[in-house]
């Protein structure tokens, strides 16, 4: 069991290009009108922004509005429609279901056209800097501070900017995403909680198949200059053309496995329950929790529970910590935690750092080798 856990959301990945929940939907668009999706993906954009239109339109008749600017927001009632079989202006049950496929591509393509590398001019992968320093803390806690100590990351998000440079570095067989019970016990922990567009399941078995995101990903380049290239990695293109590992020749779905961040997570329980269940038991013993960029929307209960059901007692934790821009986001984590919890180890004036993903790293390391006895 992991001593320190990070708790990623979308905040995280904001320096890696990838948009937050409120601005998602109005930066997929922007891809949209600039051309630079396929022919296929802009019938899938239009159904989503023919949705959002058809919903704004409903909403008019109500006091309490939802942001419909919001893709959680609009996942989440694309979810409702399909398990009730209704949807504003579509009569068609076979309408109501494909919408489905249509939020699953809005969100992969926005989220592989979003997600930035660089490629500098020796040719070397530049992964985004804060997850860059978030894996060299981790390496340097397992080789300098205290080898004995070890980290779980449990994170929110679909993107791989994060999965890029554990594969680099730690190399694929030593990242564990807990995909399989007991099957593999060994390298650092990256527990998933809402799917990855780099896992297919498997059309015949119902295997998931997480690939790597190093070994000849397509790749678009979207910017050259006399330094560096820009380039974005194309999962769902090698998703297209990748074998079950398991059955040999049966064929991968054609989109990832991607969990809405809502309410409605039970259908996915019989892909995910091995992910949710190590969150629970690395969260149950976990020393020091570090919570970035994650703002426990309303929408997402999951969270709250798991939290809850995890950290009864939280006996082993000393510090909980969040790392937010935003004050509110901190009282909120604040006002979750039990009395003992509040006033011994999340002390709102010395153990939260309200900055952003990279200074809060320094924070963390300075903490890490004060909690582990270096000086």
């Amino acid at each position: 069991m992991a001593q320190v856990i990070f708790i990623l959301g979308a905040g995280a990945s904001v320096h890696a290009g990838v948009p937050v929940m409120d601005s998602f939907y109005n930066e997929a668009i922007r891809l949209k009108r600039r051309k630079v999706i396929t022919k296929v993906d802009e019938e899938h954009f239009s159904n989503i922004m023919k949705v959002v239109k058809s919903l704004k339109r409903l909403y008019s008749n109500f006091s309490m509005k939802p942001k419909l600017s919001n893709i959680e927001t609009i996942y989440g009632l694309i979810e409702m429609g399909n398990l009730l079989e209704i949807f504003p202006d579509l009569e068609n049950v076979k309408e109501i279901q494909n919408l489905k496929m249509s939020i699953n591509k809005f969100i992969v393509r926005t989220l592989e056209l979003k997600t930035v590398f660089m490629l500098s001019r020796n040719k070397e992968v530049l992964s985004p800097v804060a997850y860059d320093e978030l894996v060299k803390l981790i390496m340097n806690l397992k080789e300098e501070i205290r080898p004995s100590v070890s980290c779980c990351i449990i994170t929110f998000n679909y993107d791989i900017a994060l999965d890029f440079i554990l594969h680099r570095d730690f190399s694929f067989s030593n990242v564990n995403y807990c995909l399989y019970g007991n099957r593999n016990n060994h390298g650092i922990k990256l527990l998933k909680l809402h799917g990855s567009i780099n896992w297919g399941v498997c059309k015949k078995c119902n295997e998931i198949n997480p690939l790597t995101t190093v070994d000849g990903p397509d790749m678009r380049i979207s910017h050259k200059d006399s330094r560096e290239k820009k380039f974005h990695i194309l999962m769902s293109k090698k998703l297209k053309n990748s074998k079950c590992s398991k059955c040999g020749n049966a064929e991968l779905s054609e989109l990832p496995l991607i969990v809405p961040p809502t309410w409605n997570k039970t259908e996915y329980h019989v892909y995910l329950n091995n992910v949710w269940k190590n969150a629970a038991n690395e969260l149950s013993t976990a020393e020091i929790i570090v919570i970035v960029g994650y703002s426990m929307p309303e929408s997402d209960l999951f969270f709250r529970y798991l939290l809850n059901l995890a950290g009864i007692d939280f006996i082993d934790l000393t510090d909980f910590i969040v790392i937010d821009n935003n004050p509110e986001i901190v009282k909120k984590f604040y006002n979750l935690m039990g009395t003992e919890i509040r006033d011994d180890r999340f002390n709102l004036n010395n153990s939260i750092q309200s900055e952003d993903f990279r200074s809060g790293l320094k924070h963390i390391h300075m903490l890490l080798k004060k909690r582990y006895g270096i000086s």
